[in-house]
């Protein structure tokens, strides 16, 4: 029957309803504000967003906020397509993902197919560094449909050059070539210079690899001269550079190599320091091969010299590595020692921050799987709540009919109880999510431990083959062996593990301590790791120690686990 309560409750539905001819009028009367701001911030950041990334984010996000106040859903799309551009530039792999879908949605509703099409370029960046490799192949061929809907001839042709240059990074270099000789062809037929150098270019590397070096150098010389023809320096230091490669490393020609490393060269100081030492490392490799140690020797420090100015220290680490070879073929060994301990430092640290980056995306991927959760929920609530209005407002009209009521009382109950087992249900969810990123996480933690053990006892085996040294720099070795033994056995890579492993495995050390308190810190370690179903040769590199030492360890452990014999160590840890 109608109580009190349900009066209220109409009462406060007929209120709004009655507010909403108002909200109506003052709605159309807004009038559309001027987007010359808009215009001007679009235009800021499409200007700063491939040479100044933190005025383009800055630019980007301000262009974010004042779309949205002005409801101009063009720019808004915008934004949120540079910010997507300016994380993906910044190794933030999957919010760069969550703004581009965003900007995705809406050019879908406002059928933006130009717009549509960049994006899916972006999105193929995107899910190429986070190893979705299928999945940025797909979004390729849907970049191209779009551009083959709209006749734009230069998307198709970049769209074919993607997918071929996608096909060389997977290794199959039959479908690079078909996708390649796909571009050049619709390039040429429809009389347009667009990308033919590089479109060359990437096919005499496709060849190169095969092996098919007069290909190769043909394809070389096609790109050098589209280049020249468009006067654009940078293709042209990159046609010498290929060439000097090619003939150096490759065909076995010194004189030529010498010639167009010098072409390069003197280009490429007007162009990217990335050529310049390129072109040094290829000039120490001719300089070593003819017996010029000391010239191989001095263009690497030109490059390391580059490399340090620009703050690249992936190109410094292989230049040290190079002059350590040098240095150590001329029997210059502290000078060689000191370049390997450069170029082993530096590989540490990029391996850490490889990690590091790994890590926050993974991170960032949770939270983003998270708030999706969250605003699907909001949206279900918001569901839920203009369904009630509709049917108050129903109840209005029906004149509060009593029958109506009592359905309508039976009716929202049901859904309340639907609602509270889809929330529910989400909460699940979202702790499943939650185990699997820590999961994750252990074995990544894993996995970087055991490349780094096994990276440190190749550098230490290598010392160790170093005979010939005055009694200081032995000590000096002895030194550099010590700490690589001290970093092979570092606890702190040991304390982030059972970080991690507790928790996923809150209980388990505690259980096996209350099964015998004498069990030792490095037999829960072992424990640990055959709880993870490591195996003896993984589990040994983890530990660093033999194999055989793996076997007594854990025989040992049977015995205060009073495992008898016949029990299977895995399945009994497994449960624990």
């Amino acid at each position: 029957m109608f109580n009190k309560k349900s009066f209220d409750f109409l009462l406060i539905a007929l209120i709004l309803f009655s507010g909403l001819t108002l909200f109506a009028e003052k709605t159309n009367n807004i009038k559309q504000l001027p987007t010359q701001k808009l215009e001007v911030l679009n235009r800021l950041m499409d200007a700063s967003l491939y040479n100044n990334l933190d005025s383009a984010c800055y630019y980007a996000s301000l262009l974010e906020k004042e779309s949205e106040l002005k409801h101009n859903i063009r720019y808004q799309t915008l934004a949120w397509r540079g910010l997507g551009i300016c994380s993906f530039y910044k190794n933030e792999y999957y919010k760069a993902e969550d703004y581009i879908l965003k900007a995705v949605t809406l050019q879908k509703e406002n059928r933006d197919t130009t717009g549509l099409a960049n994006s899916y370029k972006v999105l193929t960046g995107i899910y190429w560094e986070t190893e979705r490799y299928d999945k940025s192949v797909a979004i390729s061929f849907k970049a191209l449909k779009l551009y083959e809907a709209t006749g734009d001839i230069k998307g198709i042709v970049s769209s074919y050059n993607n997918i071929g240059l996608l096909y060389k990074r997977l290794d199959q270099p039959d479908k690079a070539l078909l996708f390649f000789n796909k571009a050049v062809k619709t390039a040429l037929s429809n009389k347009l210079s667009y990308n033919l150098g590089n479109l060359y270019n990437n096919t005499g590397l496709v060849y190169k690899n095969l092996k098919k070096y007069t290909l190769s150098l043909n394809f070389y010389r096609k790109a050098l001269k589209e280049y020249k023809k468009d006067s654009l320096l940078g293709g042209i230091a990159t046609g010498y550079l290929n060439l000097g490669n090619l003939f150096a490393y490759h065909l076995n020609k010194p004189d030529s190599a010498f010639y167009y490393y010098n072409k390069a060269l003197q280009l490429s100081k007007n162009t990217d320091y990335t050529h310049q030492t390129d072109i040094y490392t290829g000039l120490a490799y001719l300089y070593s091969q003819s017996g010029h140690t000391e010239k191989s020797i001095e263009v690497l420090k030109k490059a390391l010299a580059l490399a340090e100015a620009y703050n690249d220290a992936d190109i410094q680490r292989d230049i040290h590595y190079e002059l350590y070879k040098a240095f150590k073929n001329k029997g210059s060994n502290k000078k060689a020692l000191a370049h390997l301990e450069q170029y082993t430092q530096i590989q540490d640290t990029l391996s850490l921050e490889k990690a590091k980056v790994a890590i926050a995306n993974l991170e960032s991927k949770f939270e983003n799987e998270k708030n999706k959760i969250l605003i699907r929920q909001m949206q279900e609530r918001q569901h839920a709540e203009k369904r009630i209005r509709l049917l108050l407002l129903t109840g209005i009209i029906l004149l509060l009919i009593s029958l109506i009521l009592t359905a309508y009382g039976f009716n929202q109950s049901k859904k309340k109880s639907k609602l509270r087992r889809a929330l529910l249900e989400n909460e699940k969810g979202q702790l499943e999510n939650a185990l699997q990123f820590k999961s994750r996480q252990l074995t990544s933690q894993a996995l970087m431990m055991m490349k780094k053990n096994r990276l440190l006892n190749e550098i230490g085996n290598a010392l160790s083959g170093i005979k010939a040294l005055p009694d200081e720099e032995k000590q000096k070795l002895r030194h550099i062996q010590k700490q690589l033994k001290k970093g092979i056995r570092s606890e702190e890579d040991w304390k982030l593990f059972q970080h991690y492993f507790e928790e996923v495995n809150p209980e388990f050390f505690r259980k096996l301590l209350d099964i015998n308190s004498r069990i030792t810190p490095s037999e829960l370690k072992l424990a640990a790791l055959v709880k993870l179903n490591f195996s003896i040769k993984e589990t040994a590199s983890l530990l660093n120690i033999s194999p055989d030492s793996v076997k007594t360890t854990r025989s040992v452990l049977r015995k205060k686990l009073k495992l008898q014999k016949g029990d299977n160590i895995y399945d009994f840890l497994n449960n624990c």
